[in-house]
């Protein structure tokens, strides 16, 4: 937050985080504005009336008067009151898309979902969004915070205005020229009046927001941070499985209690909120108070003064008294408001910078050949590729050229460079030197999701959803049975189908469903390589998605793969080199290169890496 923001680039991202707001819920900036005004001025209302029917007991008593004044402010009431819940109904049902953060993950999905792969893989992306939500989760920061103030702005001016409208006699009326408070009728005095209640309300409201700042200011970096740690150690573990698990069998129980409620974290007692309050937030906030008392004082005062000095009624001094009180309340609230709209600009052009980040990807315009034949060709040529940031490569000076048609399998020990070069030939990552071509033109010229359109890839931390298992094989909402019941039949899980009452229907896991059906490892990863199955992509990409199988079922499904890929071009990457033994050609990398290429019974008797690897992992099983 050191970066100053004038007020009128906060108005700008105030209207844009409105207008998003808007679009996101279906209009529900809208629905706010009507129902406000529509609540707002019932107050005022009721105070107009209950002054006319005071004046009138006080005075005439008008009996039919009387109740014609009730009649009014009993219909008035009635008719803003059937709007009002009409309309706080429709915007709760709105708010439901407000609330809980859900508004900021859409927004933010929809920024990660088309965003180059490489950049959303970044730890800054990481950091930014998790700095966004929490900035959220702390206090609403964001476009929660845009839309509370469009609620307490419009409040503020209709209340002022109200006000206004209530009150303008007060100055218009006349004591008696023979009274000896007949100076309240100079207009110095009647300014000097108002100066005094705007200056009041303005250092009550100054107080106030002086212990908003100094609460964002002195504990905003430490409570946002402390609400991090707070949700991944405490609340993380109620939701996953895998960590409560260690937490457990490693008795971290204790470490994690006192690491949450130690007096290090700011809601600790002692912590950073706790000693705000008691020092200077609760301070100011207490003066704040006091000099509101005072604007109440100053209006009975000079109210009641002019009703003794005969300017009006018993009436009207209920009217004035009312409505002059929540003048105060409503100017502060207004000054407030512009308080809160410069804090939430920090906030809210933190969002704006992330979605409008420029991709640095380029997305090509060439459209890539629909083949039947999957006659595609691609080659790696002097390509080179260091993640950003690192200081290492991860691939240096590569040059391949894949055979259409051909089985690779791809060996080497871990951080050898083999996942990365698999998404550099996905083009998840652009290589930093060096090209890769498809049929002799630079993969960057094609259409991006084009290209991506000829891969199927199971990569080794591959995801299932909660959702039916058709689903989740087709990866669409229609999609054809047969295909997916051959694809399943193919990796091996049609006997486990036949065992689920509701077939492909039949949703996984029970996070979203009690009916679900949790899988086991093995089983989850045939399932993907169903999916890459039912992809039917000219190239068909194994990354390691059989670690949960022994060695005999890897190699029964490596084996079958061979039959499923028929003339597809297919790359295996795998920890167990007995897997590949019935791949056309073997790469071996080691140290981010290609050391050793060619087949088992060649690189088995060579001297290097794949014998050297070979005769590691023979020894286990001897």
């Amino acid at each position: 937050m050191d970066k100053k923001i004038s007020f009128k680039d906060s108005l700008k991202l105030w209207f844009r985080a409105l207008g998003i707001v808007n679009k996101e819920t279906g209009g529900a900036v809208w629905i706010l504005t009507v129902r406000v005004l529509v609540t707002a001025v019932i107050p005022f209302v009721n105070i107009y009336f209950m002054s006319l029917l005071i004046s009138e007991l006080s005075g005439g008593r008008n009996l039919e008067l009387i109740y014609g004044i009730i009649l009014k402010m009993l219909l008035i009431d009635l008719m803003l009151g059937l709007l009002s819940a009409a309309f706080i109904r429709w915007e709760n049902v709105k708010n439901e898309i407000l609330g809980d953060q859900i508004i900021n993950f859409r927004v933010i999905a929809s920024k990660t979902l088309e965003m180059e792969y490489a950049r959303f893989d970044s730890e800054q992306t990481s950091d930014t969004i998790s700095q966004i939500l929490q900035n959220s989760n702390w206090n609403g920061y964001g476009l929660i915070e845009a839309y509370k103030i469009c609620e307490r702005l419009l409040k503020s001016l209709i209340g002022i205005g109200s006000v206004i409208l209530l009150t303008y006699s007060f100055f218009a009326a006349k004591v008696n020229e023979n009274s000896e408070y007949r100076f309240l009728n100079s207009f110095i005095v009647n300014l000097f009046i108002i100066m005094l209640l705007l200056l009041i309300s303005f250092a009550s409201s100054k107080c106030k927001v002086h212990a908003t700042d100094l609460n964002l200011r002195a504990g905003g970096e430490d409570i946002r941070l402390g609400n991090r740690i707070f949700n991944y150690l405490l609340c993380r573990p109620m939701d996953d499985k895998k960590m409560n698990c260690d937490v457990r069998i490693y008795n971290m129980q204790e470490y994690i209690l006192k690491k949450c409620t130690g007096a290090q974290m700011p809601f600790a007692v002692n912590g950073v909120l706790d000693k705000l309050t008691k020092n200077g937030l609760g301070r100011w906030n207490a003066i704040g108070d006091m000099i509101s008392v005072a604007f109440t004082g100053v209006v009975y005062m000079v109210v009641c003064l002019k009703s003794l000095a005969g300017a009006y009624g018993i009436g009207e001094v209920s009217r004035y008294v009312a409505a002059l009180s929540m003048l105060s309340t409503n100017l502060g609230e207004l000054y407030g408001v512009a308080g809160s709209l410069k804090r939430n600009a920090y906030f809210l052009n933190e969002l704006f910078t992330f979605i409008d980040s420029p991709d640095e990807m380029y997305r090509g315009s060439l459209t890539t050949e629909k083949r039947m034949d999957a006659n595609y060709e691609i080659e790696f040529r002097n390509v080179s590729f260091k993640y950003p940031g690192a200081k290492e490569w991860a691939l240096r000076n590569l040059s391949v050229k894949f055979r259409i048609g051909s089985k690779i399998a791809i060996v080497g020990e871990n951080g050898s460079g083999k996942t990365t070069f698999i998404k550099l030939l996905c083009r998840l990552y652009d290589p930093t030197e060096g090209e890769i071509l498809l049929n002799g033109i630079n993969i960057k010229k094609y259409k991006y999701k084009e290209y991506m359109d000829i891969f199927s890839v199971v990569f080794q931390d591959f995801k299932l959803l909660a959702l039916p298992l058709g689903m989740n094989v087709s990866c669409l909402k229609e999609y054809d049975e047969d295909r997916v019941n051959l694809a399943l039949a193919q990796a091996g899980l049609d006997g486990r189908i036949a065992s689920m009452k509701n077939g492909l229907d039949t949703i996984l896991y029970k996070d979203l469903s009690e009916e679900g059906v949790n899988l086991s490892g093995g089983e989850a990863q045939k399932v993907a390589i169903a999916r890459a199955l039912y992809q039917n992509a000219a190239f068909v990409i194994l990354d390691e998605p059989t670690a949960a199988l022994d060695p005999m079922a890897e190699a029964e499904i490596y084996e079958r793969f061979k039959d499923m890929v028929k003339d597809k071009t297919a790359i295996y990457i795998s920890h167990r080199l007995s897997s590949c033994k019935f791949c056309d050609e073997i790469m071996v990398f080691d140290n981010g290169k290609i050391v050793q290429t060619g087949s088992h019974e060649m690189l088995v008797n060579e001297i290097g890496k794949y014998q050297k690897l070979w005769t590691a992992q023979a020894g286990y099983y001897a």
